[in-house]
């Protein structure tokens, strides 16, 4: 529960940095669907984290609808209308949105590398989200830590003929992705994973994650080097205009943030001013 909320608040700034990003610089929808390849490699990098976490950022955006095909000629992948109405809830409410929608995603993104295509219906599983239900289940049901093989072996006794490979990747996925969405810790359902798959998730898990964010910040230190550290999570309005004056250099607990001519360079050509770069510094 002590890395839950840590967790939600990275889920939520990770999004709304990508989203951002995009809202700016959006990626072209393949002709056969999809993102293209360098452009998710482009986003990994951006977003400073690796493949199979910025797709699942990605993915998890697509399910909750802040991110669609804008159907022009030439298509781009955007921030929906409902990006704005997302922004505008409570930190809370964003997280629930987020973890909903994970829950209906057809894609493990754990399984995603460098060269895979994301956003693309023909990569699309129905049965994974019957077997990520399956998985938060069962742990919901336990009453200590279950590892992942300790579950594929749970599940392969109560239904045999659906064991086999895919079975196998959704469970070590769904590990992983509930972890980092603060669903999980320590093999086990966090509160707020308990709350999601309850009976009136919505009020529950906003009430249990609620309790467990760590404060905004809204300062950051600014060191002689051209770093500036955030010494926990940064507030929304704050950090968005970090990620346009600056590069994220390194994440966790504390997040550095490195200014350059690249970045300052894009700052401007956002429409900023010298006197503005001032004034936010």
């Amino acid at each position: 529960d002590e890395q839950a909320g840590v967790h939600a608040r990275e889920a939520i700034a990770q999004v709304r940095d990508l989203l951002d990003a995009w809202a700016v610089d959006p990626p072209s929808v393949l002709r056969a669907g999809g993102l293209a390849v360098r452009d998710f490699s482009a986003t990994a990098r951006d977003l400073n984290t690796d493949a199979p976490t910025a797709a699942l950022w990605i993915e998890v955006a697509h399910a909750a609808g802040l991110l669609d095909d804008d159907g022009e000629e030439r298509p781009s992948w955007v921030p929906t209308d409902r990006f704005d109405t997302w922004l505008d809830k409570s930190a809370a409410e964003q997280w629930v949105a987020l973890a909903q929608a994970w829950l209906t995603s057809t894609m493990p993104t754990t399984l995603a590398t460098d060269k895979s295509t994301l956003l693309a219906t023909d990569a699309e599983r129905r049965a994974v989200v019957t077997l990520r239900a399956q998985v938060m289940q069962q742990l919901a049901a336990a009453n200590a830590p279950v590892e992942p093989t300790d579950l594929i072996a749970i599940l392969d006794y109560s239904q045999p003929r659906r064991s086999g490979e895919l079975r196998s990747q959704v469970v070590h996925a769904t590990y992983h992705e509930a972890t980092l969405l603060g669903l999980m810790g320590a093999n086990s359902l966090t509160t707020p994973g308990r709350a999601l798959i309850g009976p009136d998730p919505s009020t529950d898990a906003t009430s249990a994650i609620t309790a467990l964010m760590p404060v905004e910040i809204d300062h950051v230190l600014i060191q002689a080097d051209l770093t500036m550290i955030a010494p926990g999570p940064v507030a929304p309005e704050l950090a968005r205009k970090l990620r346009l004056l600056a590069d994220v250099e390194s994440r966790g607990h504390a997040t550095v943030y490195r200014l350059s001519e690249q970045s300052l360079r894009r700052a401007f050509d956002a429409g900023w001013v010298a006197a503005k770069v001032h004034e936010v510094l």
